[in-house]
């Protein structure tokens, strides 16, 4: 019976996220039924599953399912273009499915036909070991790499930097990134703010309340099936700004006042094109939820032989703009999901 129930819940949820990416994004209401459906059939078949016993098999089963989750989540968030929100979460559904089936077969035939898993266990235990330790080891490289060596470097040009930021269906997090902002010490900078077509009005209402501290309120344009609309709200920032250096920040981050001048006095004593830097993280523990943390863990703990570009963050960037022109702008990366890793891909051959 319990078993009949788990397979139904199973399927229900897996035709629920599959039928989500075709469902109109006009039809809010409609899409956030058959996401809360598929979300709570999904996590209900966890708990089944559980209930049934733990096992290897059961547990690598249901961390697949947070993951399911998020890919639910969004497809109802909805900040990417329509037809290309379709394909990447449809992609990313098929690929969890298909992960949880094979795991699935696996349990399926674990329960009976009976194999001993102690030394499968023991070899699993002994390669995760020795894959932290190698994350550790070139974590210690990138740290010693990274560690800035004088704040002192005596700087006799200062360069012109424009700060952008893409602002979507913003609030509070915004004004408070801005005020930071306007804050800084560095005295040759421009500051502007992009409204990605925000649904409400309170986003364009904050831009212009910081006018009078010299920020520019820039309107971005409705996406085409030719961008993405990170990559389109880039490219527009950098288009109408003026700044010898573009440094790119997310909302979340707050810069303090000799932020900027000590990011420049890196890119210019170092005579670097290109600088990412990783934000302290200023949350509880409880708060950062999953997401983030990994994508640190990625970037800093695996080699970029793996992943094809040094360590990047998009949270806070910086580029030279005459280093962004000879790389093809934002054009060359209309529909690249992380715009910021091809730049630093491109010029890493120079270290730089």
């Amino acid at each position: 019976m319990h078993m009949g129930i788990l397979l139904a819940g199973i399927l229900l949820s897996i035709g629920l996220e599959l039928v989500l990416p075709f469902i109109p994004l006009s039809w809010h209401r409609t899409r956030l039924y058959i996401a809360v459906m598929a979300v709570i059939t999904l996590i209900g078949s966890a708990f089944l599953l559980l209930a049934r016993g733990v096992s290897v098999d059961s547990v690598l089963l249901i961390l697949l399912v947070p993951y399911r989750c998020l890919n639910i989540y969004r497809s109802i968030r909805a900040r990417m273009h329509a037809r290309y929100l379709q394909k990447v979460t449809l992609r990313t559904s098929v690929w969890l499915i298909s992960a949880q089936a094979v795991l699935g077969l696996a349990l399926v035939l674990g329960h009976y036909v009976h194999i001993s898993v102690g030394p499968a266990l023991i070899v699993l235990g002994a390669l995760q070991i020795a894959g932290a330790l190698y994350a550790l080891r070139h974590l210690r490289q990138y740290v010693l790499r990274a560690k800035v060596r004088s704040d002192s470097t005596q700087i006799y040009t200062r360069p012109t930097v424009s700060v952008l930021i893409p602002a979507r269906n913003e609030t509070d997090s915004l004004e408070q990134c801005l005020q930071a902002v306007v804050a800084s010490d560095y005295p040759k900078l421009e500051i502007l703010v992009l409204d990605d077509c925000s649904q409400t009005p309170r986003t364009p209402e904050i831009i212009r309340s910081f006018a009078h501290d010299g920020v520019r309120f820039i309107q971005n344009d409705e996406p085409n099936d030719v961008w993405l609309s990170k990559n389109q709200a880039y490219h527009k920032l950098a288009a109408v700004s003026s700044g010898e250096v573009l440094l790119f920040l997310g909302v979340d981050v707050r810069v303090r006042p000799d932020t900027i001048s000590r990011l420049v006095r890196r890119l210019v004593g170092e005579n670097y094109e290109m600088l990412s830097v990783m934000p302290y993280v200023n949350k509880p523990a409880h708060q950062l939820g999953l997401i983030q943390p990994l994508r640190y863990f990625i970037e800093l703990c695996l080699p970029p032989q793996l992943l094809g570009s040094p360590a990047v963050l998009s949270t806070c960037w910086a580029i030279r703009r005459e280093a962004l022109q000879r790389l093809g702008g934002f054009e060359a990366v209309r529909r690249q999901v992380i715009p910021e890793a091809y730049f630093a891909r491109q010029l890493s051959g120079s270290d730089e």
